[in-house]
């Protein structure tokens, strides 16, 4: 037993089996053969322990000394093992990602922070691993000023996953179109700007002018604004849209709850946000009397209870959708089908 002892606290024993576990799970898994120097870390560690000798019995005597250089010393080293642990947990394992848009409403809303596992497809290489550490793109208390340096560029890899992509999983991806921003815009796509400049300008001049307006920088694959969206159909499926309904290799899409169509919903008097709120419609904008609402088959349904008979919430009436009284409600249903209009007369009177 204690021949076994001794085999493993041999300094060459334990610098081979960590030098043989980084290779197998950092270089091979990772396919970055520059990540090979950090055998050089590893091998201080365990045969010349120069950093042992110069960096950490150096400090152990400064703490001995200096309460306050004591508490600095753990402090820092406490920050930077934090942020070595959280960075290799943020590439490899999983990230958290906040709903920026409201294409996932009645399944995610704005706000939401949503966990994602990295592990399930597999983990994305960083492209630009010089950067500031748990921010995407932009420096904190920026809009303009860059996150990450491009001194070093990897190429793109996606490592070996456990599991695959399948129908409907909600899934979290890299806008294609982003690799070029307006900095001073980067809310809107570079290219309908591009598209609507040329057809003001012209081809030509009209690039020229955007270019004089705005900052033009391009941004890697990583970096790239980060989309959270469901997916339909898989490579070699065909997809096929018609009146709003999706088929996938020419049978009808699964059944998706919370699934919402936009409506053309017009009135004789505005809607108020109480009545909205009850109702669930989330995602609605108006100009004067005129909706487009994202509603669900329900909401629609709802809507169009309400304006025949009202609704009662705790025992009293509410005027339906928040209208005054004697309200005609027209739905022309959704857009993109060919619907005819219908009216209702809204009676508010309670029975």
């Amino acid at each position: 037993m204690g021949k076994i002892k001794a085999f493993f606290r041999n300094k060459w024993v334990g610098f081979t089996l960590a030098s043989i576990l980084y290779i197998l799970w950092f270089v091979l898994w990772t396919g970055n053969w520059w990540l090979l120097l950090g055998e050089i870390v590893i091998f201080d560690l365990y045969i010349t322990r120069y950093f042992y000798k110069y960096v950490w019995r150096h400090n152990a005597e400064m703490c001995k000394k200096s309460k306050s250089y004591k508490a600095v010393y753990e402090w820092v080293n406490a920050i930077i093992f934090a942020t070595v642990v959280a960075s290799l947990v943020h590439i490899f394992f999983f990230q958290m990602y906040v709903i920026p848009s409201s294409s996932m409403e009645k399944s995610l809303l704005v706000g939401d922070y949503l966990y994602v596992s990295k592990v399930a497809y597999g983990p994305q290489m960083p492209n630009t691993p010089v950067a500031f550490p748990f921010v995407h793109h932009t420096m904190p208390f920026s809009k303009t000023k860059k996150s990450f340096s491009e001194s070093v560029k990897w190429p793109y890899h996606r490592l070996k996953g456990l599991g695959r992509i399948e129908r409907n999983d909600v899934v979290v991806f890299n806008f294609p179109a982003g690799d070029t921003v307006l900095l001073e815009r980067q809310d809107v796509s570079y290219y309908d700007v591009l598209r609507q400049y040329q057809q003001t300008f012209g081809h030509q001049a009209g690039r020229e002018r955007l270019m004089q307006e705005y900052t033009v920088i391009t941004r890697p694959v990583d970096k790239r604004e980060n989309y959270i969206k469901r997916c339909i159909g898989l490579p070699g499926d065909s997809i096929r849209i018609e009146e709003t309904a999706v088929y996938v290799n020419g049978k009808p899409q699964e059944p998706v709850a919370g699934k919402q169509f936009m409506y053309l919903v017009e009135t004789t008097s505005p809607i108020t946000q109480y009545a909205l709120d009850n109702l669930g419609i989330t995602e609605w904008s108006n100009k004067g009397t005129l909706y487009y609402m994202a509603l669900t088959d329900e909401n629609a349904a709802e809507l169009e209870k309400l304006g025949i008979t009202g609704i009662d919430y705790e025992g009293s009436t509410l005027n339906p959708a928040g209208y005054g009284n004697d309200v005609v409600l027209q739905i022309h249903g959704r857009l993109g089908e060919t619907y005819e209009i219908y009216e209702k007369r809204v009676s508010t009177a309670k029975n």
